[in-house]
């Protein structure tokens, strides 16, 4: 709780911080609803006070809103940008490389997310409390991409490939890492 506190003040992804643990611990056994309650409160309450400090009008939700496809595009392309290099498409680095390398982030993306689906749904009854790590870095990776996709929409759609910079390359080679970790476990079966 104090890592997800802490983080609260400093980044834009602080929910994920708060979200993402609640699979891992379903997954590990722990179904006391009070714990649940305390952390979803504490939860609750450090979110609205990171949104507090974030002025966002509404029209800007409502423009945010009006284009999923972005949104989407965004997000895949946030997941699949830790799998292509940066240099794959012009090894000279032109500014016109990372459009040439979009559309594969997106596809590798949303493979990732089904073969994770897969990965999961074919664990869950026989090795649960295996999952519960690799589900709980999963869902912070993908909670993250989520938030930064969203709150970085404008810029997006100034620029698509905003999402493929290296900064955000951390956030999603956690999901590659536990995608990677699931399969390997699917396959030791």
């Amino acid at each position: 709780m104090a890592v997800a506190f802490l983080g609260s003040f400093s980044m834009g992804i602080a929910p994920a911080l708060w979200l993402a643990p609640l699979p891992t611990l379903w997954l590990r056994g722990y179904r006391n609803w009070k714990h649940y309650a305390a952390w979803l409160l504490a939860a609750a309450l450090m979110i609205g006070f990171t949104a507090l400090r974030v002025t966002e009008p509404i029209s800007q939700v409502s423009f945010q809103l009006g284009h999923v496809g972005w949104f989407v595009n965004a997000f895949l392309s946030f997941l699949g940008g830790s799998l292509v290099p940066v240099r794959l498409a012009d090894p000279a680095g032109s500014l016109a490389a990372p459009l040439v390398r979009l559309p594969l982030t997106i596809y590798l993306g949303g493979i990732g997310l089904v073969f994770f689906a897969i990965n999961v749904i074919l664990l869950w009854r026989h090795r649960a409390k295996w999952l519960a790590a690799w589900v709980g870095i999963a869902a912070f990776s993908i909670l993250a991409g989520l938030l930064i996709s969203y709150g970085r929409l404008f810029a997006v759609m100034q620029a698509p490939s905003y999402t493929l910079a290296p900064r955000f390359a951390t956030y999603s080679t956690l999901f590659w890492s536990s995608l990677f970790a699931l399969t390997a476990f699917n396959l030791a079966e």
